[in-house]
């Protein structure tokens, strides 16, 4: 499951899609997978779930870009 390239190119995608794996990487630590939802992230995020679907495939695709990210 890849992620795609986001509605937005260049640094404010960068920084709304780095903006999504810093929440999920919250959400998930907090709730745990099951209980995180894309929803919920892009909520706390400041985004809609359809934008956080614009940078990510589905749930999973964003759970592995969090667990790659550098903390």
């Amino acid at each position: 499951r890849a992620t795609k390239p986001g509605p937005a190119g260049g640094p404010k995608g960068e920084r709304t899609r780095a903006r999504l794996i810093d929440v999920a990487i919250e959400r998930y630590g907090d709730a745990g997978f099951r209980a995180a939802s894309v929803s919920a992230i892009a909520r706390v995020a400041g985004l809609t779930p359809a934008a956080a679907y614009a940078y990510f495939a589905d749930k999973q695709a964003l759970f592995d870009a969090a667990a790659r990210a550098d903390f």
